[in-house]
């Protein structure tokens, strides 16, 4: 019935080797921790978010109370 909705996600502790071969079968529905996305936005060459519908940024209410609601929102 929702054979579209793919999940992924992105989170420290994770090997980037085993996050890259995830993002690379593409999902739809993105989680990320906002380290580990800067961290493969610098550092894999073939990132395409281009099939990401909905992106969750994981931590973002520790960023809030750190006081990055400009950069966020």
């Amino acid at each position: 019935p929702f054979t579209w909705i793919v999940p992924g996600y992105l989170v420290g502790g994770e090997k980037r080797k085993a996050e890259k071969a995830r993002l690379r079968r593409g999902c739809t529905i993105l989680v990320a921790t906002p380290g580990r996305l800067l961290d493969h936005i610098k550092h894999t060459e073939a990132l395409k978010l281009t099939n990401v519908k909905c992106f969750v940024l994981d931590e973002a209410d520790r960023m809030l109370d750190m006081g990055y609601e400009k950069d966020i929102s």
